[in-house]
């Protein structure tokens, strides 16, 4: 519960693949809501979609979901051929893999620990550091 009392809504965080006209529908159409005076963001517009979809009935919201053509789910792979046509020094770039020595794991870009609050490995490469003794005081 909120200081105030009320229950807050549980929020969801989603992505999803959409063609790039109908990506430029959506700033098309916050751009004729700026006109009015108000503002939107991306979000807030779809989630009007999905309430305006939600008034329709079944018949008339199939109808609709057919006028959308059907994507392949997950991310688009990406075209090599187009970026070494657009960028000259894509041709002579060249892709190093990170050595793995023995004392150091692979890190996992979706590790659930973070790298800072992991313990620091030592480096084999390193000499131990010598104890320098103290001179002893003694008290006469």
């Amino acid at each position: 519960m909120s200081k105030s009392g009320k229950k807050t809504k549980k929020l969801v965080r989603d992505s999803f693949t959409m063609p790039a006209e109908e990506h430029q529908i959506i700033d098309k159409l916050k751009k004729k809501i700026r006109t009015t005076g108000s503002e939107v963001k991306k979000s807030e517009l779809i989630r009007a979609g999905i309430a305006l979809l939600d008034t329709l009935s079944s018949r008339a919201l199939v109808a609709a979901i057919n006028r959308v053509p059907n994507l392949k789910t997950g991310r688009p792979a990406k075209d090599i051929s187009s970026e070494t046509e657009a960028s000259p020094q894509a041709e002579t770039k060249t892709v190093t893999t990170p050595k793995v020595t023995s004392n150091t794991a692979p890190v996992s870009r979706r590790s659930s620990v973070k790298q800072s609050q992991k313990t620091p490995v030592k480096s084999p490469s390193r000499a131990p550091r010598k104890a320098t003794a103290k001179p002893i005081r003694s008290e006469a």
